[in-house]
């Protein structure tokens, strides 16, 4: 349960909280008033207010992490929340607790007491493909900021 409410309640908070709901307030002010839900829900449309809440919601996610673990926990909770946010305006808010439940459940080992060996076993495909998912962000990224689209769309789901 535990794993499950901080997935769920942290997402809301940081994503619909710090992304969706000012991202929706920029919106009504510029007259956008139709689908206005997409900014609750997530998968929005990307406009050059996206990356400045982006990075703000995944700073307060990094930081809210510092009182229970310590000072070396707000930057990988930070690159956390890019991951998170990006996929909340991606593809929803259902998929940034999806992601953030996973990673929590490869960690129960150390809040449950459970054997490390099964669950080390099941975070090196985690890893693998945690390495190629964040290749193909900073990649997008890069084109995205030098001003060269890719001319193929990128394939759904990377």
């Amino acid at each position: 349960f535990l794993l499950i409410e901080a997935s769920v309640w942290e997402e809301v908070l940081c994503r619909v909280g710090f992304m969706g709901l000012p991202l929706l307030a920029i919106a009504l002010l510029s007259g956008e008033r139709k689908d206005l839900g997409k900014y609750v829900y997530g998968g929005f449309e990307y406009n050059r207010f996206v990356p400045v809440f982006l990075i703000i919601s995944s700073l307060i996610f990094g930081y809210a992490h510092y009182d229970g673990w310590g000072l070396w926990k707000i930057l990988p909770t930070f690159i956390f929340g890019l991951a998170a946010g990006w996929l909340f305006h991606k593809y929803g808010l259902y998929a940034s607790i999806m992601l953030h439940f996973f990673i929590d459940f490869l960690s129960a080992e150390s809040i449950l007491g459970l054997n490390t060996f099964f669950l080390s076993l099941a975070t090196m495909p985690v890893l693998f493909f945690g390495l190629i998912f964040t290749s193909r962000i900073v990649l997008l990224a890069v084109e995205r900021l030098s001003g060269k689209e890719s001319e193929e769309p990128p394939e759904p789901g990377l």
